[in-house]
């Protein structure tokens, strides 16, 4: 395995003296299981070259994990497990056609004074939302935010405006928003990452605003990037893949 994930670091085909380095063996011992992965088409060496890369087998496998992966059910326990750490709602959510769609509510230990169902929208103008305009495309987020404009989007609210917030939220992988949209709830959100660097999920967590200080604002968000990453990284995702994707 460690073969395997040597060859993936590289980013392409690769020689055997790179791929040894990368896997921290031998060549020769990386020669021969290379040898016995190229037998089963894992991995397959150009004749031109003699450089070695991912095969057709390994394509295959890769392409019907992708077809069995349950988003939501893999960060299911994470997002249970975030709620019972922080003692706060903890909500995920997907884009939609008219923009972020709840598809889990994990309840708090605190009292809320709002109510959301599974299956409903979530507004742009809230942390969730936000985090959705920072990594989406702007084609894909554009149509939605014009058309909560004067509903929970201020009508003077753009991309433009948005351009130094959003910036932020993309360097710091995570977005703090308070009063907004709902008066007294504190919003806490953070992206989700697939095997391809693209934002799957959005992550929130939901606070009383005047139940939580400083250091407690600062807990909540090292628990919450901890859960994104450890989701986003169960999905396939590495700095690596973000790196090489398209941004906004």
């Amino acid at each position: 395995m460690a073969v395997l994930e040597a060859l993936e670091a590289c980013g392409g085909a690769a020689s055997l003296s790179k791929i040894a380095g990368l896997a921290g063996m031998p060549a020769s011992k990386v020669h021969r299981y290379l040898v016995s992965l190229c037998r089963v088409g894992v991995v397959v060496q150009s004749a031109a070259t003699g450089l070695y890369d991912l095969g057709p087998a390994a394509r295959r496998l890769g392409a019907e994990a992708f077809r069995r992966t349950d988003e939501a059910n893999i960060a299911g326990p994470h997002i249970a497990d975030l709620r019972d750490r922080s003692g706060h709602s903890v909500n995920l959510a997907a884009w939609g056609e008219a923009g972020p769609v709840l598809i889990r509510w994990e309840i708090g230990r605190h009292p809320m004074s709002v109510t959301v169902r599974v299956g409903g929208s979530l507004p742009l103008w809230s942390s969730v939302g936000r985090v959705f305009l920072a990594f989406l495309p702007r084609d894909v987020t554009e149509p939605v935010l014009l058309a909560q404009r004067g509903g929970g989007v201020p009508e003077d609210v753009g991309y433009d405006t948005l351009a130094d917030e959003l910036a932020t939220i993309r360097e710091r992988r995570v977005c703090v928003v308070s009063n907004t949209p709902v008066l007294g709830i504190e919003g806490f959100a953070a992206p989700v990452f697939d095997a391809f660097g693209n934002v799957s999920l959005v992550i929130g967590v939901v606070t009383p605003h005047k139940s939580i200080g400083g250091d407690d604002r600062l807990q909540i968000i090292d628990l919450l990037l901890a859960a994104s990453s450890t989701i986003s990284a169960e999905l396939g995702y590495s700095d690596d893949t973000r790196a090489g994707s398209r941004s906004t």
